[in-house]
Parts: C-alpha cells; sequence; structure tokens
C-alpha cells in the first residue's frame, strides 16, 4: 500500500494503483475508497458497501429489532421501487476493531480501506435497515437491490475523482 503514495503522479496513476490493488488480492478481501475525519477523537472512515455485501459484512444482528418497523421500511423501498419511484435507505453505522482491516490515507480526507474476507462488524445504528437488506437479498426481490448497485458506485467514483483530482492538484508530483 506504500505505493500508493510514492508514485502517486496523477489521476490515472492512483487509479491503476488501486485497480492493482484489488486484483492482487482479488478473493481475499474487498478494497474500498473511503472518507475519513476524526470524531470524538477516533477516525471514522466512510465506505459505501454494496446492498448484495451487507449479509456478509453484518451477519448477525446483535441489537434489538422491532418486526413491525422493518416491515414499514420493508414497504417503503418496495412501494417505491414499484411505482418506479427514487428511495434512498440512509447511512449504516457498523464498528469494527481496526486491527481486522487495514486502511491507508491519500491526503485529503481520502483513503483506501482493505477488508479481509471473513471480517464481520458490528452494528452501532441501522439494524432495522440491515434488517431489510437481509430479508431482501435472501428473498426473490434481491434483484431490485443489486439493480441500483450500480448508480451507487457511479456516484462515489465521481466524488473520490473530484478528490483525487483536488489531491494532485495540491501535492507536489513525485519523481
Amino acid at each position: 500500500m506504500h505505493l500508493v503514495k510514492q508514485h502517486l503522479t496523477s489521476n490515472s496513476d492512483l487509479l491503476k494503483i488501486i485497480e492493482l490493488i484489488r486484483l492482487e488480492n482479488y478473493g481475499k478481501e474487498r478494497v474500498y475508497f473511503g472518507l475519513g475525519d476524526y470524531q470524538g477523537g477516533r477516525l471514522i472512515i466512510q465506505i459505501v458497501v454494496y446492498f448484495s455485501e451487507i449479509p456478509t459484512l453484518v451477519p448477525i444482528v446483535n441489537r434489538p429489532v422491532n418486526i413491525d418497523h422493518v416491515n414499514e421500511i420493508k414497504d417503503y423501498v418496495l412501494q417505491r421501487i414499484q411505482s418506479n419511484k427514487a428511495w434512498i435507505l440512509g447511512s449504516l453505522t457498523l464498528n469494527v476493531n481496526k486491527n481486522d482491516i487495514k486502511y491507508q490515507s491519500l491526503g485529503n480526507r481520502l483513503y483506501i480501506v482493505r477488508v479481509p474476507n471473513g471480517t464481520t462488524m458490528q452494528i452501532a445504528d441501522g439494524q432495522h435497515r440491515i434488517q431489510v437488506i437481509t430479508e431482501l437479498m435472501a428473498s426473490s426481490k434481491h434483484r431490485c437491490l443489486i439493480a441500483d448497485e450500480h448508480g451507487h458506485r457511479d456516484n462515489l467514483e465521481s466524488e473520490i475523482r473530484v478528490l483525487i483530482k483536488q489531491y494532485v492538484s495540491e501535492h507536489e508530483p513525485i519523481d
């Protein structure tokens, strides 16, 4: 991972390095871009996780779940999808032991986060949304969630490209 900063001279260089990291450990870990900052003296890194990854990352809902609330959220999602209207499930807050993942700052709040396969996370907030995602992914309705994953990736990659451009413009090229 130290190669990232040492060889960063342009946007395309960074994207090539990220793809190399992804390919190098394909099947062993997932690699994410992250946006980080400090809150309450702790580093908080936000990543975008596909719906299809949620049941693996959070296999056990460790907080109380109100089934009526789960059904309300599920009905909202399915009704919006069926009527071809926009919908959103808010952010989830998950905890993971920092020793279970690898992360590297690229500067300007941008991080590369590597999550080895088999790593699980604990829910701090979002147990109802996670239950909805898990139930829909296990049902015949899972295709409605997967269809939206491409759009989420495009939005994230667009934001990341802006940050990369800003990072490169603020730092001297490395020989």
